[in-house]
């Protein structure tokens, strides 16, 4: 918990998204986010990214069907 709330977080998604669009190119990149974690879903607007799809019970995980949301940006808007 030290490190909640330090930047870290959107720092290193930063770096990631900077990476996929400089260094190897990419178009697009997409993120899969659970609805129930919402500092995520807050970090991925915060960097512009858009929500694009919401599919219900579409992951198993720990016994039990979840839903997944799909966030996306291109590289033009990340510039």
């Amino acid at each position: 918990m030290k490190y909640q709330g330090k930047g870290l977080a959107t720092e290193a998604v930063t770096a990631v998204l900077n990476y996929l669009f400089f260094d190897l190119n990419k178009h697009r990149v997409t993120a899969s986010v659970d609805p129930d974690n919402l500092k995520s879903i807050n970090l991925l607007e915060r960097l512009g990214m858009r929500k694009e799809a919401h599919f219900k019970k579409s992951v198993f995980i720990n016994g039990k069907w979840k839903d997944d949301i799909i966030y996306a940006v291109l590289k033009e808007e990340w510039i």
